[in-house]
């Protein structure tokens, strides 16, 4: 068990440790930075508490239970939150196209897709199922595509050759229709649904950037966490442990993931993506070369919007280095902003083709940017207040779009407006 933890045996040992003498507590905060392993051991965990065998655990466990985990689609497991999936799947998706025919490649990639697919999971979208139907299609046709690199489906090199590029498209666009951050709704629907018996041995809740969430998903977290069925367990996944609220942090025990060094990045390029030399210098910059290339003009836009505003405060105020870095470098007209974002957007998804990178892509892009802005170090908490007011008016802008038949355009009007307030 944990085997496919690579480079972080402190970590493993402790959860391994736990996992043995059955004292595991009912909410985990696995606390690290990107691309650690925090996910691969959530995933995991969840297989072993799954696991019908005598002796649970086992990598190379056959029981059903097992089997279904490692192919994602355990109806026990619940995954959510915000992550960065592109880069995975592009990257999976060229071992795939090299060695359609080893099992291995087939695993890396089927899981990195689901890993995506399982956040449109119908448990999630419990009586939101408008919101869900917007992904219906892009989700029909994902898993149509997927289905086809399972281990054991027929499946030639030409084939493989032809499915990543084009599964990569369908995957970006579904990606933009995945929340910022955890919606209130989410926590909602998997509250009922861990309060329904497990199919097998146990439920398991994975909540990827859990530091992300805003205060009402928050709080409604923490109810959830506080009496949870006897057979739930909740792994919050986050960057920054010092951003959970302190009432979680009580009711969590912490495993901590470090950063990988070259050494260790090596290793799991080596093992688990069989790239190619010449190897990057870590993990992150092999990763970030397969985010989606180009410039992306939606975000560049919206960062010159974010710009524009900070630009009217600096006129006004003294702004921390990263603030006034990006107000110098903009334009400082927030309503020539607006009117280029519109046009980058598509009169903010107006059109079918832009729905998926319109309005949501607008207000992802905005919340991306504020959080470069909060975690670059020259950044005060003034600036960080700041960002966080922000963010609640993207929250509030994103709830008012899926709740209000009112157009994208007057909801970015108002957004920039009350930013200029805030």
């Amino acid at each position: 068990m944990f085997e496919n933890l690579l480079a972080q045996e402190e970590a493993a040992s402790l959860l391994l440790a736990d996992f043995r003498s059955g004292s595991l507590p009912p909410t985990l905060l696995f606390a690290g930075p990107a691309n650690s392993g925090k996910l691969s051991a959530a995933l995991e965990l969840a297989r072993g508490l799954s696991c019908e065998a005598a002796e649970p655990g086992a990598w190379n466990c056959a029981c059903p239970a097992c089997e279904r985990h490692r192919a994602l689609l355990h109806q026990d497991l619940l995954l959510l939150g915000p992550k960065p999936f592109h880069a995975e799947i592009a990257a999976a998706g060229e071992l795939l196209s090299r060695a359609p025919e080893q099992k291995a490649a087939r695993f890396l990639f089927v899981r990195a897709v689901r890993k995506l697919r399982a956040r449109f999971s119908p448990v999630l979208f419990d009586g939101e199922e408008g919101r869900l139907a917007k992904a219906a299609q892009l989700v029909q046709d994902l898993d149509a595509l997927v289905d086809e690199a399972e281990p054991g489906a027929a499946l030639d090199p030409e084939r493989a050759a032809a499915l990543v590029p084009k599964l990569l498209p369908l995957a970006q666009k579904l990606e933009a229709l995945v929340p910022d951050a955890v919606p209130i709704w989410q926590i909602r629907a998997l509250e009922r649904w861990m309060r329904v018996a497990p199919a097998g041995l146990a439920k398991t809740v994975v909540i990827e950037n859990a530091d992300r969430m805003l205060d009402g998903a928050r709080n409604a977290l923490l109810k959830a966490l506080e009496e949870p069925p006897s057979r739930v367990r909740f792994v919050l996944c986050a960057e920054r442990r010092g951003a959970m609220i302190a009432t979680i942090l009580s009711r969590s025990r912490t495993y901590r993931f470090r950063a990988r060094d070259a050494d260790a990045s090596r290793l799991v390029l080596e093992r688990v993506f069989r790239a190619l030399p010449p190897l990057p210098e870590s993990l992150d910059a092999f990763l970030a070369s397969r985010a989606p290339g180009g410039a992306n003009p939606l975000l560049e836009r919206t960062r010159g919007l974010v710009g524009a505003l900070l630009a009217e405060r600096a006129a006004r105020e003294r702004l921390d280095p990263p603030l006034a870095e990006l107000a110098a470098a903009s334009d400082p007209d927030p309503a020539a902003a607006l009117e280029a974002l519109r046009e980058a957007s598509g009169d903010f998804g107006k059109d079918e083709d832009a729905a998926s990178t319109g309005f949501e892509g607008f207000l992802k892009a905005f919340a991306r940017v504020l959080r470069e802005l909060a975690r670059d170090r020259r950044s005060g908490p003034e600036a960080i207040a700041l960002a966080t007011r922000w963010n609640a008016l993207v929250a509030e802008a994103r709830r008012d779009h899926g709740t209000f038949n009112l157009s994208p355009q007057s909801l970015a009007e108002r957004l920039v407006a009350a930013a200029r307030r805030a």
